[in-house]
């Protein structure tokens, strides 16, 4: 499974324990997959926040632009994302 692949499980609601396991393999994965599938869930959640908000700004955000934000930013949804993917995977939140 790939990162892109997890996140559309999440967004779609379709998580079964088969691909719960599968997301957890991929967060075993070398650091740089983790890094990736954490990058991409704190992209996704930052956007879908901004869609919410102001449609109008939620259209302009791109992962290259989430690269770009403070850390104080980057942290806060990456922090998020942390907690999300502990809490698929059964880890502690």
């Amino acid at each position: 499974m790939t990162p892109a692949e997890a996140i559309t499980h999440l967004r779609a609601g379709t998580l079964t324990p088969e691909i719960c396991d599968q997301i957890a393999e991929l967060l075993a994965a070398p650091v740089t997959v983790q890094e990736a599938a954490r990058d991409q869930v704190a992209f996704a959640m930052w956007k879908h926040e901004a869609v919410r908000a102001a449609p109008n700004v939620g259209k302009n955000r791109t992962p290259d632009l989430f690269a770009e934000q403070s850390t104080e930013v980057r942290g806060r949804w990456l922090g998020l994302a942390d907690a999300a993917l502990r809490a698929l995977i059964g880890g502690d939140a």
